[in-house]
């Protein structure tokens, strides 16, 4: 899944069923709105043994609006037909969502108090390598920054829709 304009790789994984070694030349992912970054990494041949696999890796940016697209990935092959598949790609500018779950009603100088975050995926798709970062004017907080790996998509429980995170913040005057 991409955020529109987003960069990021698609990975097309080969694998050779056969008996006999394939020689695989010019991958590109073709379509108008999936713009292929790296056209030129890969110039040579590369061959398959039998029962080999190999991964294809473009470094694309997604330019269209919100939606479900099918670039059609194409590899010549060295004394046979091109090998032609369509590869889904899905586009949503939908934003995470973070809440405050909970928080003392108020914050006293010098003191440290924990806020609970909601924070939650509504897209089709995980949310994968997402920088929680915090700030606020007169307010320290620790850690100033969370990385999460990777949030769910729905729909699953509700109980599981939000990762809570406690972070210990204290102001300063």
């Amino acid at each position: 899944m991409f955020y529109p304009y987003e960069k990021g790789t698609i990975t097309v994984h080969l694998a050779n069923s056969g008996t006999t070694s394939i020689g695989l030349s010019e991958p590109d992912l073709l379509d108008n709105n999936i713009n292929v970054l790296n056209k030129k990494s890969y110039q040579s041949v590369s061959y398959i043994g039998p029962g080999s696999t190999m991964d294809v890796f473009f470094i694309v940016s997604a330019d269209p609006s919100d939606g479900t697209y099918f670039p059609l990935f194409t590899m010549a092959v060295k004394g046979a037909s091109s090998i032609r598949y369509p590869v889904k790609v899905q586009v949503d500018s939908t934003d995470i969502r973070a809440s405050v779950s909970s928080k003392p009603d108020n914050f006293a100088i010098s003191r440290i108090d924990t806020v609970n975050l909601c924070i939650t995926n509504p897209c089709d798709g995980p949310v994968n390598n997402v920088l929680v970062t915090t700030s606020g004017p007169g307010v320290d907080v620790s850690p100033s920054e969370s990385f999460i790996s990777s949030i769910r998509e729905p729909p699953f429980p509700s109980r599981l829709k939000s990762l809570q995170a406690s972070r210990a913040i204290s102001r300063s005057m």
